[in-house]
């Protein structure tokens, strides 16, 4: 039997709006399975309609042995499929940040 995948951040960054209006997003996953890390990106973008309607979807997924270079990777990725910089930065930045505190407590953070 397989080792179980376990969510170790979960970052979400971006501009949510009221009913009406546009919102973008870009959220940062970094799951650990066994030895392996893997990094997920994603950017979505569209309008709020008292729900999220989605126009535009990008995703990147990258894993390593090192979450840091799995991290550089999937940044990289997601850079050259041109998402939004300002977005991408801070979501990046963010999930990092509680990784070094999950990592210094070996406590899953999630926001």
């Amino acid at each position: 039997m397989g080792t179980k995948q376990q969510t170790i951040v979960e970052i979400e960054s971006g501009m949510r709006t009221s009913p009406g209006q546009q919102f973008h997003d870009v959220a940062v996953t970094i799951e650990r399975r066994g030895a392996m890390w893997r990094i997920q990106i994603v950017e979505q973008s569209g309008s709020n309609q008292g729900r999220l309607e989605v126009h535009r979807r990008k995703e990147v997924v990258k894993r390593d042995s090192d979450w840091k270079i799995a991290l550089r990777r999937a940044e990289s990725a997601a850079r050259e499929i041109g998402m939004e910089i300002e977005y991408l930065v801070q979501a990046l930045s963010e999930a990092a940040d509680k990784m070094y505190d999950a990592l210094e407590t070996d406590e899953p953070k999630t926001d």
